[in-house]
């Protein structure tokens, strides 16, 4: 498969010294003193479905409800999964137990390969699904943020995940936090775990502002 690490010596699985290896990189300090990323997640799953809110998501297919119940379900989903299992002796041969040692041997290390990739990408898209949720609970605070700076027409922000960045930026200049700017939270998801978590967490407080606004309307 085109992008993924290649086999240098296909009899033994060994990938070849220009590629990047299956196994994650040594935690940096600060991220070798938290627990692990399943961990994270059913902390905030579970903080998701006590808050027990719903929110309301204007679009062009009109309202739809949003509940933080739903986005806990994808972080708990998330959290849960242990293996996506890729069985690359599914399709061989009746007579596939009669290959050498060697050819046997690379089928087995695809196999490991490929599902090592799977699981990752499949706990990745279980993530994104719970923020893209999060992104609709408070898309509905941008407009009143927008209004109160004066957003031209023109430039006000059209997807729900930017309009998070937006929502997050401001939050931090009034909280008085951390002053980064996160860029779309759909990149920031992606460079890695620990970075989907630390999102979904900034996101907490405007879930909690996003219910007193519905309540006040």
């Amino acid at each position: 498969m085109r992008g993924l690490p290649q086999v240098d010596h296909w009899w033994t699985g060994k990938l070849s010294s220009n590629q990047s290896k299956l196994s994650n990189p040594p935690p940096c300090s600060i991220c070798a003193e938290t627990r692990g990323l399943a961990e994270h997640l059913i902390e905030v799953a579970l903080a998701a479905d006590y808050l027990g809110n719903t929110s309301n998501y204007k679009s062009e297919l009109g309202v739809a409800k949003v509940k933080t119940e739903t986005i806990g379900d994808w972080l708990r989903l998330a959290a849960q999964l242990e293996k996506v299992e890729v069985n690359t002796w599914k399709f061989e041969s009746s007579d596939a137990g009669l290959y050498c040692g060697t050819v046997a041997d690379n089928i087995d290390a695809h196999a490991e390969h490929y599902t090592t990739h799977a699981t990752a990408l499949t706990r990745f898209m279980f993530v994104c699904n719970g923020l893209e949720e999060a992104y609709r609970f408070i898309d509905h605070l941008y407009g009143p943020l927008s209004a109160r700076k004066g957003v031209a027409k023109g430039k006000l922000k059209k997807a729900s995940s930017l309009r998070a960045v937006a929502l997050l930026d401001d939050l931090f200049e009034r909280k008085g936090g951390r002053q980064r700017r996160l860029g779309t939270l759909s990149t920031t998801a992606a460079t890695s775990s620990g970075s989907s978590i630390d999102t979904e967490l900034n996101i907490a407080p405007l879930w909690a502002e996003s219910t007193l606004a519905q309540r006040a309307d």
